[in-house]
């Protein structure tokens, strides 16, 4: 049952990962390309992210209260019904774009913390390397078939082509998931005023753990940031097109599926702690190159190294998590990890739209290098190592 459950689990996040992953990178770089807004970009991740602050204790309550195969299930389903109606509305419009986006940041929003969940519950702990490491490869292995297709397409096909794409593969991964074998585990219930607050009440109880969990997320926080200078940096900076921005995303996925092998093998030899530190490290350096560098080519190799260690801090960091937490609250404490992560990342979003412009990228990937650093110094002096 374990290996159905694993080709169907990993099967239908692909196909959903593929598509969304085309239409998200479309969407910054039609609105940046074409329509000349890099400020409107901005703004609209700044407020997909005030409207994740908003959603996610109440998507913890769902995550730890329902079925998880249900919550898949309708996501996928409200992913499709969503992303087909797109298809109607005006392309060129900015509202359709920003619509499309939230969509894509809501469907994320249900998807990650469910999908930790499920794998909790329905393997075995001795698997949760293998799994987090399979699935880390399958998701980007969807990046690259997401990337290479939308640095092909987007300057040749219109949005509506994009959105079919995306739509199909929710169609998809809905016969994919309905397929799992899958029993909801029996909690006890609580009232939804608790339920909603027991990943603060956990942050009070556990402060070292906690902390641990939160900034060994850093790296992923301050990449909301990278990402929205990428498309400006390799416009102004490196020069490129939308070739180098679909490559770009390959090479990083490479690096990704790269750690997605390698990772659960080197975290039965190296300490989990230790290697979340590493790798930590080696992202803050591969920051600090774009501070610097002007050439395409290094650009390219330096993406591969920050794959690498985004991906081994995530395989790590998802181990940890389902070593530490119960299977009855994993949803509400990861949303509320994630909460407070999106607070973070409105705050850098706002700082780097207001200054992008008149700064420059390289300085704005100054800022983000100087948050890792402060996150790293606190995360070593917090120094839990119990995992």
């Amino acid at each position: 049952m374990h290996k159905k459950n694993l080709f169907l689990l990993l099967t239908g996040n692909i196909l959903s990962h593929i598509g969304t992953g085309i239409t998200m990178l479309a969407i910054p770089w039609l609105l940046i390309k074409k329509l000349n807004a890099t400020e409107a970009y901005g703004y609209l991740s700044i407020l997909a992210m005030v409207l994740s602050i908003l959603l996610l204790p109440y998507i913890g309550v769902i995550v730890d209260r329902f079925s998880r195969k249900k919550i898949l299930l309708m996501v996928a389903f409200v992913g499709f019904i969503g992303t087909s109606l797109s298809v109607q509305l005006p392309e060129n419009s900015i509202y359709t774009l920003a619509g499309v986006y939230i969509l894509g940041q809501i469907v994320y929003n249900f998807q990650f913390p469910t999908l930790l969940a499920v794998i909790q519950e329905i393997f075995p702990q001795e698997m949760y390397e293998r799994v987090n490491g399979l699935m880390e490869v399958q998701s980007q292995f969807a990046m690259v078939a997401a990337g290479g297709v939308a640095g092909i397409l987007l300057d040749k096909v219109s949005l509506k082509t994009v959105l079919i794409i995306d739509a199909s593969t929710y169609l998809l991964s809905i016969v994919i998931f309905a397929c799992l074998q899958y029993q909801k585990q029996q909690t006890a219930k609580k009232s939804p005023h608790s339920s909603v607050w027991e990943g603060v009440f956990y942050m009070r109880k556990f402060p070292q753990k906690f902390l641990f969990l939160f900034l060994s997320l850093f790296p992923f926080i301050t990449l909301v940031g990278f990402n929205y200078l990428l498309p400006t940096h390799i416009i102004r900076v490196l020069d490129g097109s939308a070739h180098v921005f679909g490559w770009g995303e390959i090479v990083w996925a490479f690096g990704s599926i790269t750690a997605g092998i390698s990772i659960p093998i080197l975290i039965y030899k190296v300490h989990m702690s230790k290697m979340i530190m590493l790798c930590f490290f080696m992202f803050m350096l591969c920051i600090g190159v774009h501070v610097f560098n002007d050439a395409v080519w290094v650009f390219v190799v330096n993406v591969f190294f920050m794959g690498w260690s985004n991906a081994s801090i995530r395989v790590a960091r998802n181990t940890a998590m389902m070593r530490i937490v119960d299977n009855e609250i994993i949803g509400r404490v990861n949303t509320t990890i994630f909460m407070f992560a999106n607070i973070i990342q409105i705050i850098l979003i706002f700082t780097l739209t207001t200054f992008v412009d008149s700064v420059g990228t390289e300085y704005c990937f100054f800022l983000l290098l100087l948050a890792l650093l402060a996150s790293y110094y606190i995360l070593w002096r917090n120094n839990y190592r119990d995992v």
